[in-house]
């Protein structure tokens, strides 16, 4: 199946945030009157957080001693507090297993083989089940045959790409220390199985399938990476997806 590119790839473009198993009911152990939003943070400045909730980003005023436990990409509640300030609570996601934009539109995921068409503007995955066709605004240059996951939407008129994770760059990861710049991103440093460190950033692009509070140290990750890294010591990255390990 496939979709036009124009009006409906622009759109999907601009649904690229995933929220998983959130919805807009009240965050648990809040009171319903105390409760003013649940969004995505999508920026910081000084003494204000912006917060994406719907197609709606809305600006709240939160003291900077409480922004600087949060992180970009992180899915908060926002609350009121009994003196009438606002303050944040991460949002406890527990199900990670359906995942939706921002505009409540199921994300679905295909995981197979990849062909390109010679033009390279549109991909075919393909499993032993299904088979399934979208067209890209951009070149994806890849191996042929490369084992990948997309995620995609779907219209009416066919499924729309989102985003693929190249399942040769993922790496397993333990967590040894975790911290936040300045604008916002959390960055972890971590090792592998053979004491190789890997400095990663995770920003409001990365796919995060957990809660950031559960991310400490000694937690072991599965992070999706870029397919070219820069030859630096420590290795670094900006993770496309990330997985919490079950112990």
């Amino acid at each position: 199946m496939k979709i036009k590119k124009g009006i409906a790839l622009a759109l999907a473009v601009s649904m690229m945030v995933a929220i998983v198993g959130c919805s807009s009911q009240v965050a648990e152990g809040t009171d319903e009157n105390d409760y003013v939003a649940i969004g995505e943070i999508i920026g910081f400045e000084e003494g204000k957080v912006h917060v994406l909730s719907g197609d709606v980003a809305d600006v709240y005023v939160v003291e900077d001693t409480v922004l600087e436990n949060y992180y970009l990409g992180q899915t908060v509640s926002v609350n009121k507090l009994e003196n009438g300030k606002l303050t944040l609570d991460e949002f406890q996601n527990k199900d990670y297993s359906v995942k939706h934009t921002n505009m409540g539109h199921i994300i679905y995921t295909i995981k197979g083989e990849l062909s390109l068409s010679s033009d390279r503007l549109e991909l075919t995955v393909k499993n032993e089940l299904e088979e399934k066709t979208f067209e890209l605004n951009e070149e994806l240059y890849l191996n042929e045959n490369a084992l990948i996951s997309v995620d995609y939407i779907i219209f009416d008129d066919g499924p729309v790409f989102l985003e693929y994770y190249n399942e040769e760059t993922k790496i397993d990861l333990t967590v040894n220390k975790v911290l936040r710049t300045d604008s916002g991103d959390m960055v972890i440093e971590t090792t592998t199985e053979n004491e190789i460190e890997y400095i990663v950033t995770i920003n409001n692009a990365t796919e995060v399938m957990f809660n950031y509070t559960e991310l400490q140290e000694g937690t072991k990750v599965t992070v999706y990476g870029p397919e070219v890294m820069l030859t630096v010591y420590p290795n670094q990255m900006t993770a496309k997806k990330i997985i919490l390990l079950k112990k």
